[in-house]
């Protein structure tokens, strides 16, 4: 289950859009949805395209730097280059007025004819991504940075971004398990269980949604997670291990830490009836689901 995007009402009370200058660039856009990403994975792709307008002919030169912005505790890591490489390259701006780029030796200048049209193509390539999982929404502001000494540099168009890292799955250390419950008193009165230790092995600290339902008995009580088994006269309750009954087909949601993690489910056999005296094998059968968050 991916984890989805939750932030778009914090994102209405940003300032996007073009600005009036010596350059205009279009469309107008407030949000760019770069998609999904494994933990640590290593992103190229587009990122945004821009169709620009010099509005008063910089014959100087002026170079296209950019400045991004993090929402929340997330640090978004995409840094944007310049294609086609005919263009010059795009380079990181420091907060001041009179800016000329963040390491000014980095800075590619050139000359613009008034009425001049070209394609601003904004890319990321191989840019290492968070390994923990979640949504990340940043902001980036690109300028049209004068040669030095021409003047300020001016702000041309703001966007926001996001994208998501999803969990990796945890190893599962089996995908099957049997619970022996050994002979029973067909009177339970030393109120008997079994225990199914499961183990996941997870790469990253994660949420997951926890949910079970009996795969062939019938419920008889979906709250206290109570079900039939083979045997008439003899039903089952499940348990976590602090005596909670699991609610058949709830979503519990569990925090997995980096390695080895273990969720423990107990069975407790339940007489169907005062007067039930079952005799004989029998089976019980559950799916366990996990989500990833």
């Amino acid at each position: 289950m991916f984890y989805k995007p939750v932030l778009f009402l914090l994102l209405t009370f940003l300032s996007v859009g073009s600005f009036a200058g010596k350059l205009t660039c279009q469309p107008f856009t407030d949000m760019v949805n770069l998609g999904n990403f494994k933990s640590g994975q290593i992103a190229n792709g587009t990122l945004i395209e821009f169709q620009c307008l010099v509005n008063t002919s910089i014959p100087y030169g002026s170079a296209i730097t950019y400045q991004r912005t993090s929402f929340g505790t997330a640090e978004t890591n995409v840094t944007p280059l310049m294609y086609p490489a005919t263009l010059p390259p795009i380079s990181e701006a420091d907060s001041g007025t009179y800016t000329y780029c963040y390491r000014d030796q980095t800075c590619t200048y050139r000359a613009l004819s008034k009425g001049q049209y070209f394609s601003l193509k904004l890319y990321y390539a191989n840019n290492t991504l968070g390994a923990k999982p979640g949504q990340y929404v940043g902001q980036m502001t690109l300028y049209q940075t004068p040669l030095r000494s021409q003047g300020p540099r001016e702000q041309v168009v703001t966007f926001n971004y996001y994208y998501s890292i999803d969990a990796l799955p945890c190893n599962l250390g089996s995908k099957a398990y049997e619970v022996p419950l050994n002979n029973l008193d067909n009177r339970l009165q030393d109120n008997p269980y079994g225990t199914a230790s499961i183990i996941l092995n997870c790469p990253s600290a994660s949420e997951i949604s926890v949910r079970l339902a009996p795969s062939d008995g019938q419920i008889v009580n979906s709250a206290q997670g109570i079900s039939s088994t083979s045997l008439s006269g003899l039903n089952m309750q499940v348990k976590w291990n602090n005596q909670e009954a699991i609610s058949f087909n709830s979503n519990y949601v569990k925090k997995l830490n980096t390695g080895q993690n273990n969720l423990e489910i107990r069975f407790y056999p339940k007489l169907a009836s005062a007067t039930a005296q079952p005799a004989g094998s029998f089976r019980s059968n559950y799916t366990l689901t996990l989500d990833y968050k």
